[in-house]
């Protein structure tokens, strides 16, 4: 039986530990190690590891200073012993089935990366994917796409089985915020076999709060990694490197149209000349497709005209070009 080192980063989470580590602690999967790393907490999540830890000889507890979320899933999957990984978030937790579907799938498929699916954990509610078509293995290709269109395939770390050997192929950038964006593409590419399993088995928590009111600097590290993933696509899968110029492009014209709402010059200036910047770099591939050209025309005349009009419009625009899909989630209530 093969051992699954579970990986939770811990940082001022003492409201949410205990649930976390008790789901993993419960699994039906019981060849586990159980990975607490603590990322310098300041509250009590430190000590309630500590006590986690005597209740479970599985659970391991590492003590260090704080270094962000990628540091912490990097300390942890170095004092990993496991045949796999598994990334699970501190604030998160997962069904009692998890692991054990996920190991059986890589079993039956010989995979070395398994994307699980997951629920949209929101205080009233849970909402997930529906899936007709089963457990898919993804070329290469085929999984690059699914990731740039956002579809079945998402950026988030969390919620796969990895092997160890691929895992330790691509450490986490360390000082990065949506550190997963320039981390998924690179193990997309690298793995032998890319296997999707759509059984929720991670509930992702969402907090409640204003999108426009938490939005920062911080975010420009997810367009960081989206147009480093451009880059990597241009060079590598030509044929869809419009498709990911298109998304690069959208979310850039969104984060200038945040940084609008937040009433923050300064971060509203530095999106604007960074979106700037950006029109002459890509205005020659921006002009193959009549979609992302309309795109770049609204983005151009936002400096004259009002930025919530024109980001309605391009919103419209996308909509229209974008064929017409039924919802692919479904809502359903806890049990």
């Amino acid at each position: 039986m093969e051992l699954v080192s579970v990986i939770i980063p811990v940082y001022n989470i003492r409201t949410y530990l205990n649930q976390c580590v008790q789901s993993v602690c419960a699994q039906s999967y019981p060849h586990l190690e159980i990975i607490l790393v603590d990322d310098g907490s300041t509250d009590d999540s430190g000590m309630m590891c500590d006590e986690l830890a005597i209740k479970d000889p599985r659970i391991k507890v590492f003590h260090k200073e704080n270094g962000g979320l990628s540091d912490a899933r990097n300390y942890g999957l170095l004092q990993a012993t496991g045949d796999y990984i598994f990334y699970l978030d501190g604030d998160d937790w997962i069904t009692s089935s998890a692991i054990e579907n996920l190991v059986k799938t890589a079993d039956n498929y010989d995979a070395d990366f398994v994307q699980g699916g997951f629920y949209y954990a929101y205080p009233e509610y849970l909402l997930y994917r529906k899936e007709e078509s089963g457990i898919i293995t993804f070329t290469p290709k085929e999984a690059m796409k699914e990731l740039i269109r956002d579809g079945r395939i998402k950026n988030f770390a969390w919620g796969n089985l990895i092997r160890k050997d691929l895992a330790l192929k691509v450490p986490f950038l360390k000082g990065k915020y949506f550190e997963d964006s320039f981390w998924k593409y690179q193990m997309i590419e690298l793995a032998e076999k890319y296997v999707y399993n759509p059984c929720p088995g991670y509930y992702y928590r969402q907090r409640s709060g204003s999108i426009s009111g938490d939005f920062s600097i911080k975010n420009f590290d997810l367009l960081q990694g989206v147009e480093q993933r451009l880059i990597y696509i241009a060079g590598h899968y030509k044929d869809l490197y419009l498709l990911a110029l298109n998304k690069y492009w959208v979310l850039a014209y969104n984060f200038y149209h945040l940084s609008e709402k937040t009433g923050n010059n300064d971060l509203k200036n530095f999106y604007c000349h960074y979106l700037f910047e950006k029109t002459q770099n890509y205005g020659s591939d921006l002009n193959r497709a009549m979609k992302l050209n309309i795109v770049s025309a609204f983005m151009f005349f936002s400096y004259t005209y009002s930025c919530d009009r024109l980001y309605l419009i391009v919103c419209l625009v996308n909509k229209l070009l974008e064929k017409s899909m039924p919802s692919k989630y479904k809502k359903e209530c806890y049990q």
